[in-house]
């Protein structure tokens, strides 16, 4: 069903389903709650079916996905007129596969997204008793001591024993580890997000010195739900206080100076996936992958049923 249904619309469209597969597939439903509950979820382009698709993390446009409650099957298939459906997403597994073209013979497989967002802290100096550290992930803030006799790099230890010790940084998905004098801090998050964590240290004394990489953690999974874009009804939202004629995303928080928020709950039939715009205008693309191509998982949720229905979203340069 799930084939005939995706060789029926990539070759006619969902609009033109009845005419082409000779008035067998239309969509011309009974009344009544129970026939506009959805058999299954399509996905397209809106031009045509597609089932896998593929995002340049180099670029900075999204892709359209809309999404086609279908009901029945075989020749009685029917197109629920309509539909507006809940978008979510969540990082895909790696070994999850997905179709590079029209054949079901050509696939690919999607590797770990990346691991987090990471930082160093590098101990140098001459660490001495009275003197104390003073580091800051993400506004949570911590103080280790230096002890009389320590070494950069059992300073460097206290350090990342600090890190991992506190519940609220644990909570975050936050932790450390240490290699000699280098402390690297990292944050994982389950669904993205952690760039920007600042990343913070100072001491108070001419004992130790200490170094960060960076003002903040980088490197890391873009969030997810900044990776989910759209505006009223799905459609393309040129909002000019989230950049010049780009997509405002879900969820997204506003930054100084600007004060609006998009505030769409995501009920539609269309959404965009790709490079978030964050509310300060700026483009984020998402990571490039090295070795292999990561994915999203897209849900489709009909948010009278609960029915849901997926797709995979392919972060890749070389579909």
């Amino acid at each position: 069903m799930r084939r005939l249904a995706f060789s029926l619309i990539a070759s006619c469209g969902l609009a033109a389903l009845a005419a082409c597969s000779g008035g067998g597939f239309g969509t011309n439903l009974a009344t009544g709650a129970q026939s506009k509950v959805p058999d299954q979820i399509l996905f397209g382009n809106g031009s045509g079916s597609v089932q896998d698709f593929f995002v340049d993390p180099t670029g900075n446009s999204p892709i359209l996905v809309n999404a086609t409650g279908i009901k029945g099957t075989g020749a009685s298939t029917v197109v629920i007129p309509d539909m507006t459906f809940q978008w979510s997403a969540v990082y895909a597994p790696a070994g999850t596969t997905y179709l590079k073209t029209a054949s079901p013979n050509a696939t690919g497989t999607c590797i770990a997204p990346p691991a987090g967002a990471t930082g160093t802290i590098t101990v140098g100096g001459t660490p001495s008793a009275g003197n104390t550290i003073f580091v800051t992930i993400n506004g949570i803030p911590l103080s280790i001591a230096e002890a009389n006799g320590a070494t950069t790099a059992t300073t460097a230890a206290a350090i990342t024993t600090a890190i991992n010790g506190n519940a609220t940084l644990t909570a975050e998905n936050v932790s450390a580890s240490t290699s000699g004098s280098v402390v690297t801090v990292t944050a994982s998050p389950p669904g993205g997000g952690a760039n920007g964590y600042a990343l913070v240290a100072t001491t108070n004394g001419a004992g130790a010195t200490v170094a960060t990489s960076g003002p903040t953690l980088t490197g890391g999974a873009a969030p997810v739900d900044s990776l989910l874009q759209q505006g009223p009804g799905g459609n393309a939202y040129p909002n000019p206080n989230y950049g010049n004629g780009n997509y405002s995303q879900l969820n997204a928080t506003p930054q100084a100076p600007f004060t609006f928020a998009p505030n769409y709950t995501g009920l539609a039939a269309t959404i965009f996936v790709g490079p978030p715009v964050f509310a300060n205008g700026t483009i984020q693309q998402p990571t490039t992958a090295t070795t292999g191509n990561y994915c999203l998982r897209l849900i489709a949720t009909d948010p009278n049923s609960g029915r849901q229905g997926s797709t995979v979203i392919v972060i890749s340069q070389s579909p």
